[in-house]
């Protein structure tokens, strides 16, 4: 993709928003929505149409993108600090969840550490937490398919593609199993040297975690993000639950009992108490956390059009209208046209959606879902057919567009990539091993179905030493990908900035002049 002098400043760009989900919404949600909308609605509906999509707009990018964040990151400090009602309530056993861990992933690591836990053979604490850790670390794996081209394959110190390199697998073992240091920027460089040596040990930025059969255990996740979650895994629950010394079987049922406690009594309980397994207790505090932002969420979400209603009908003594009519009623008496010219100067997996990947950062279905209650208050709060339209062709759109309009154009426009560059870029999903619902989106959706290689991805090879003989293709992969990106926020612009505003403001004149025309004509 030929991009020429504009690819050294726009790819470098998009790579930075490429690099987080949520900067990707937020980027497309000030450049793509607020900013056109709020020039095209003052500059074509004067005064009150451009208030009303200020508050709209500015308060539903922060609400959608930021409020969970912030407000969730308030309730870890509320409920780490033992004299909070938060810390009494939901924390009696007062564990910090500092070192934050998916609930989804906290599942899996459990799962996957309790055959060590049982297995006799095993004799001691250090004999388990080997085993585990290289057997985990064995099944990490690259998300890309650059690595299985057979070109790239033979720079490869690894006997199977895309996976860790033996030597940097025994040293990062070696190197997870030492003890954490307590202080705080003392940890932080520690993880540091843990998620820097995985680099160098030719895992790229994005990660799954497979079984012995190859089938996915831990979905596409960043790799930084994995060591730490891994290495909190181990500090705080796995280290924690196994005695020193050799294991008796009955030493093993205390250790699986402190892990996932009673199963039978836990799942009736709502809240977190001190007999519980350590996993149960810890997924439904964390819930508890997710859930708290949430609901506040969408509750400020739902609030934005009334409160939009109750100022413009302030503003002008109670009276109930939509600025989007006014704005337009006298053209039918001046001979308007009805064209327009714009002017620009417990767990379930349901529950686990919600979580946080990391304190302060909302999760993509967070925004997916207080933006859906935000549309819902637009459309209930409508004041007339012309506003409750408007908002069902704005923001219906614009809730498909806004999640979804990127990652697919960047798959189409990679679709028609030579095919060497696609083969690289483009790598299919292995099918779910559960779930009816997961397998059935996995057949026809092609954001499961088939995975993008992401722009750090290819930096990650970009710096390798080895692979200097390929930067040409490199960089190839890089303009291509960096320009589908460009041309999936391009399409997010014109679609949902500008095209839907113009279309609402020509459909609501054209109402309102043959209103007032019919009006005109009805005898008297």
């Amino acid at each position: 993709m030929g991009l020429g002098k504009p690819a050294r400043w726009i790819i470098p760009l998009v790579e930075r928003i490429d690099s987080s989900k949520l900067t990707e919404l937020v980027v497309t949600d000030v450049v793509s929505m607020m900013i056109p909308r709020l020039v095209i609605e003052y500059k074509e509906r004067g005064h009150d149409m451009g208030r009303e999509t200020f508050i709209r707009e500015v308060l539903g990018t922060l609400d959608s993108n930021f409020f969970p964040g912030w407000i969730g990151f308030l309730g870890l400090k509320l409920f780490q600090t033992p004299q909070s009602f938060l810390h009494k309530l939901l924390n009696p056993l007062g564990m910090r969840h500092s070192d934050w861990i998916q609930n989804k992933h906290l599942e899996v690591f459990g799962r996957t550490f309790n055959p060590f836990v049982s297995n006799p053979q095993l004799k001691t604490r250090n004999d388990i937490l080997h085993h585990f850790v290289n057997n985990t670390l064995n099944g990490l794996e690259s998300t890309d398919a650059l690595a299985f081209h057979p070109q790239f394959r033979q720079f490869s110190q690894s006997p199977k593609p895309a996976r860790l390199i033996p030597a940097a697998r025994e040293r990062l073992t070696a190197l997870l199993l030492r003890s954490t240091p307590v202080n705080g920027v003392h940890r932080k460089n520690y993880i540091a040297s843990i998620q820097r040596l995985a680099s160098q040990g030719e895992l790229t930025s994005e990660v799954v975690l497979k079984n012995a059969r190859g089938k996915i255990l831990m979905g596409g996740t960043s790799r930084d993000a994995f060591f730490k979650e891994f290495k909190a895994f181990l500090d705080h629950y796995a280290a924690k639950i196994l005695p020193t010394g050799e294991l008796t079987p009955s030493l093993r049922q205390k250790a699986l009992k402190m892990l996932y406690g009673d199963q039978r009594f836990s799942r009736f309980s709502w809240f977190p108490r001190k007999t519980e397994g350590l996993i149960p207790y810890a997924q439904k505090s964390k819930w508890y956390l997710s859930l708290l932002p949430l609901a506040i969420g969408v509750g400020i979400s739902c609030s934005i059009s009334w409160v939009n209603r109750w100022v413009t009908q302030q503003k002008h003594h109670g009276e109930v209208f939509f600025p989007g009519e006014k704005a337009f009623e006298g053209l039918a008496q001046h001979g308007g046209s009805i064209g327009f010219s714009p002017r620009f100067g417990m767990q379930t997996p349901l529950l686990n959606a919600f979580d946080f990947e990391r304190p302060g950062i909302t999760a993509t279905p967070m925004n997916m879902l207080i933006y859906g209650s935000n549309i819902l208050s637009r459309l209930t709060a409508s004041r007339s057919s012309n506003e409750l339209w408007e908002n069902a062709r704005r923001d219906g759109l614009s809730w498909l567009c806004w999640f979804y309009t990127t990652p697919v154009i960047q798959r189409l426009v990679v679709l028609l990539a030579p095919k060497h560059v696609r083969e690289a870029l483009l790598r299919k999903n292995p099918k779910p091993i559960t779930g009816v619902l997961a397998k059935l989106n996995w057949h026809v959706n092609p954001l499961s179905r088939w995975h993008l290689m992401s722009s750090q991805q290819i930096l990650d090879y970009m710096g390798r030493p080895q692979l200097n003989p390929y930067r040409p293709f490199l960089n190839q992969l890089r303009r291509w990908r960096g320009g589908a990106s460009t041309i999936g926020l391009l399409t997010a612009f014109f679609v949902l900035g500008i095209g839907i505003n113009l279309v609402n403001i020509a459909i609501t004149r054209r109402n309102v002049i043959l209103g007032k025309m019919n009006l005109g004509n009805s005898p008297s």
